[in-house]
Parts: C-alpha cells; sequence; structure tokens
C-alpha cells in the first residue's frame, strides 16, 4: 500500500480538487484507490464535495476514537466507482488536538488502513503544509506533495522552506497561455527545491472548472483536456516514485 498526502504551500491552490483527480484516475487503471479528507479548515472545499457526497459528520476520526476501524463499518467506507472509494474526516477533533495526537492518530491511520489488505493506493487531502496533522501525515507516508501556484509569493517561499522526506511539488492552477506563470514556473524549476518540483503543471480549463460546477473529479467529467493529460503525466511520475521509496523500504 503507498500512501500519498497532498497539501498546499498556501490555502486555496487546489488540493481538494486534485486529491479526487488522482484517486479516480488511479482507480481507473485498475489501482483500488481510497480517498481520504483529514482537512481540518472549515474554510477550504471538502474533497467530499468532489465526489457528490455531503460534508459528513461521521468520519475516520470517530471510527478510530471507537476502535471501529473496519471493512464492517458501513458509516465508515463510501464506494464512488469500481476501485475508487472515499473516507470523511469526522467529529472526534481531539484526536488531532496536540502535535503527540496527530502523530499518534496518523500512525493509527496508517495502520487500520494497511489492515485491509487490498488497497493499492491512499490519497489523503492534508489541507495546508503548515497544519499540525498534515506534517504528522506526512512523517509517515510514502510520498509527500505539496501544491502550488505560479506566482511570485510561492516562488519566494520555496526558496525559504525547509523539504521534508520524500516530499515534491506539483504547480496547479497553470494557465498555458499566460506567460509571467510561464517564467514563474522556469524559476521554481532553478529554485532550491527544483529536483523536487515535479516536471507536469495541471492547467487551469473548462474541465477543471465544469468539474467543480458538477461536483466530479475533472478526470471524470472531461476525460481528454490539457488538465487530464498532465495529471496522467504526474501520476506516471508519482507511481514511479511510490515504488522506489517501497523498494528502498
Amino acid at each position: 500500500m503507498y500512501t500519498i498526502i497532498l497539501q498546499g504551500l498556501n490555502h486555496f491552490t487546489g488540493v481538494s480538487s486534485l486529491v479526487a483527480a488522482m484517486t479516480y484516475s488511479l482507480s481507473l487503471q485498475g489501482f483500488k484507490t481510497v480517498c481520504i479528507d483529514a482537512d481540518n479548515s472549515k474554510n477550504s472545499v471538502s474533497s467530499s464535495l468532489l465526489f457528490g457526497l455531503e460534508r459528513q459528520n461521521y468520519g475516520f476520526l470517530d471510527a478510530l476514537k471507537d476502535n471501529t476501524f473496519n471493512r464492517d463499518n458501513q458509516n465508515l467506507l463510501f464506494k464512488y466507482s469500481q476501485n475508487a472509494y472515499f473516507i470523511p474526516f469526522g467529529s472526534a477533533h481531539e484526536l488531532i488536538s496536540t502535535e503527540e495526537n496527530c502523530a499518534y492518530t496518523a500512525n493509527a491511520l496508517v495502520k487500520s488502513l494497511d489492515a485491509f489488505k487490498a488497497i493499492d493506493f491512499v490519497i489523503i487531502d492534508a489541507g495546508n503544509r503548515e497544519s499540525q496533522f498534515a506534517k504528522a501525515l506526512s512523517s509517515v507516508s510514502t510520498m509527500t506533495i505539496t501544491i502550488i501556484e505560479p506566482e511570485q509569493n510561492s516562488l519566494v517561499r520555496l526558496n525559504s522552506i525547509d523539504v521534508q522526506a520524500n516530499e515534491y511539488f506539483l504547480v496547479n492552477k497553470m494557465v498555458a497561455s499566460s506567460k509571467i506563470m510561464n517564467d514563474v514556473f522556469m524559476l521554481m524549476k532553478k529554485s532550491k527545491v527544483g529536483n523536487c518540483i515535479l516536471n507536469s503543471a495541471i492547467e487551469f480549463d473548462e474541465s477543471v472548472i465544469d468539474a467543480n460546477m458538477h461536483q466530479e473529479p475533472f478526470s471524470k467529467f472531461l476525460p481528454i483536456s490539457a488538465s487530464t493529460n498532465a495529471l496522467e503525466r504526474i501520476l506516471f511520475d508519482i507511481i514511479l516514485i511510490c515504488k522506489k521509496v517501497g523498494a528502498d523500504e
């Protein structure tokens, strides 16, 4: 089982949209993939909405608290399509109230998922990079992907942050016709974390807009677009990285 954390360098970078799209795309390749909403920010778009679900009060936090994180818990795991599943966040926030609790809960979550045995990929929406729980999840993941936008503030921050183990950066909301964005993307590739930036950027196009309007992963609503083509290239790289990390371990 490979666990991939997606988090934003800043707020509103499109983490939830990418989590949903990656989950669905991996499922189409025959991988049993579970998407987990672990973003505690009340202002963010819940990844559940992009699977056509309303926000759920019950989720993995409650299941871990009650020791009911298993296949028999019908309130925990939602099937979206063949090989694609979703697990909500939950309301037992005391499990992530301190740094120590976050570390314990992150470990418990991964161990509980691993006990399911049949899962190939777990894609977790961890919200913002600076949150305690995102940091705890990153420490137990196969790979962490930090979502950034092609703008000056992100470029400045990239030159001042410490990269975590197995952390990579993905540029989202790229407009191909924008010379400024393309120039910033090239400068990002030349920054001190340039070697950790994934080669393809996700373009912001009609498929992303339409998918969000229809509460669908953008990899499903319009299967052929600039954004989905870029996503397929990125997933190829992600699978290779995960296999390499797994082999090294």
